[in-house]
């Protein structure tokens, strides 16, 4: 009697990883005997040794792959992350677990949340209940409009994140790469100064 083989894989949401994950997700393929290790972008198809020329410091897509001995790749694109392997063999299953452990510590929490439609839904009926109750307390029905307003608003919101790419690849080291608000900081002190300047300005028209 012989097993019939099967494929295994396994799926995460959306991912930040840097350089040094790379570097280590290549290590261990290699500890596990997987060789001529390929990597590619939707521009590019190269080597490990060859990463560090690729002039773009962030990616949006990413497939390490290798034949040898059996078909295996991790694909990274802008919504999920897939590891694959052509065969479900006790070491095949084994790897996916110790790629997938680095992966699950490198999941972007906040993104997962603010796209997840539980979290949309909540949000929804929350401000509906809410508006609901004040405008009744106040017997005001432009509260409740108002309500429908902000609620559509914020659905939009979470719909035009949905759309965007959410996992990214940073082709730095993360000690190199500079966080969201000092990448953004001139962006973010922009609006704060609109912002104020908004306010002061509607505040002596009214």
């Amino acid at each position: 009697m012989e097993k019939i083989t099967k494929n295994a894989s396994k799926k995460f949401p959306f991912v930040k990883i840097h350089l040094e994950d790379i570097e280590e997700i290549i290590e261990i393929l290699e500890n596990e005997g997987i060789k001529d290790i390929k990597l590619e972008t939707k521009d590019y198809s190269f080597n490990k040794n060859e990463i560090k020329d690729i002039k773009e410091n962030q990616i949006s897509s990413l497939r390490i792959s290798s034949h040898t001995p059996s078909y295996f790749y991790i694909n990274f694109n802008s919504y999920e992350v897939k590891i694959y392997s052509e065969k479900d063999t006790s070491k095949a299953l084994g790897l996916i677990e110790k790629i997938g452990l680095i992966l699950h510590k490198k999941k972007k929490t906040l993104i997962n949340l603010l796209c997840s439609i539980w979290f949309a839904i909540i949000i929804q009926l929350l401000i509906i209940t809410i508006s609901i109750i004040i405008s009744k307390k106040f017997e005001n029905e432009t509260l409740f409009f108002i309500g429908m307003v902000l609620s559509f608003l914020i659905f939009m919101t979470i719909s035009y994140f949905s759309t965007k790419n959410k996992s990214s690849i940073v082709l730095e080291y993360k000690k190199d790469s500079p966080n969201y608000w000092i990448r953004n900081k001139d962006k973010i002190i922009t609006n704060l100064l609109f912002t104020a300047i908004g306010t002061v300005i509607g505040y002596f028209i009214k």
